[in-house]
């Protein structure tokens, strides 16, 4: 059964949680409302992410986005570092470097890197009841490092406009969202901002937002028993005739008969 983590109850000052932890056994299937950044510090299992499988071990970094769908098998007494928060508590710069278009990242950090993440994850935990600006810097410096581990430059870069709509995108794309309100995101006039949107993700803004809404359809229908019109307005579809006409047409089969193909996933 798919469980969707709200931000009031996961987030105990609704903007930054953070944890170190131990657990043992499967976490179900679920996604957030929030950023989350898992490094794991001992312990091993297995950890499926948006239908990729990776093996857990020491060092390993995990980064989900609102759009992420995640479950894990923790096979041995796994100690963890649990980080969550909101788009709010960040500089956006480093959410943009980190992701790119990806709803997910995934590094293996060195044992140096481990130390330095570990660190400032106990200031963080000591300091929780105190100053959300205090914490929000020492996120950015995780990011940071985040984002210059995964090969991304985060000093003196300034991320296009695109970049900060594609960052809404992936927070709001299941609302009603047009051209027009990504193009003030960014600051452009709209027909400025279509054509720079397509030049820089290779297709039309509404495409793209399309190609998002479905890739969420798609995960409901493989991890929930929600019903498929239930799934058409929470991936942020307004017509349910024309959810399932483009269903078919992308897939071949109506979304009924895709969930039926994999009957293993729920």
């Amino acid at each position: 059964m798919l469980q969707r983590h709200a931000t009031d109850y996961w987030i105990r000052n609704r903007s930054i949680d953070v944890s170190i932890k131990e657990l043992i056994g499967p976490v179900t299937v679920h996604w957030h409302e929030f950023y989350e950044i898992e490094l794991i510090l001992s312990g091993g299992g297995t950890y499926h992410i948006d239908g990729i499988d990776y093996e857990i071990r020491p060092g390993c970094l995990f980064v989900m986005s609102p759009s992420s769908f995640h479950k894990i098998i923790f096979r041995e007494n796994t100690k963890l570092i649990n980080l969550m928060f909101t788009v709010d508590m960040c500089d956006a710069d480093y959410l943009c470097q980190i992701f790119g278009e990806e709803p997910h990242r995934m590094l293996t950090l060195p044992d140096s890197e481990v130390c330095f993440f570990h660190i400032l994850a106990k200031d963080m935990v000591s300091n929780l009841q105190d100053s959300v600006r205090y914490l929000s810097q020492e996120l950015n410096c995780i990011l940071g490092k985040i984002g210059m581990l995964a090969g991304k430059r985060t000093e003196g870069l300034h991320n296009s406009s695109v970049q900060y709509a594609l960052l809404y995108l992936q927070n709001h794309f299941t609302e009603n969202i047009s051209l027009e309100d990504a193009a003030k995101i960014a600051n452009y006039a709209s027909n400025y901002f279509g054509n720079r949107f397509k030049e820089y993700t290779g297709v039309p803004f509404k495409r793209y937002l399309t190609n998002l809404r479905f890739s969420f359809a798609e995960k409901l229908l493989l991890n929930s028993d929600l019903s498929i019109t239930q799934i058409c307005y929470r991936a942020g579809f307004g017509d349910y005739s024309n959810f399932v006409s483009e269903f078919k047409k992308r897939h071949g089969v109506s979304p009924r008969t895709y969930r039926k193909s994999f009957p293993d996933c729920i």
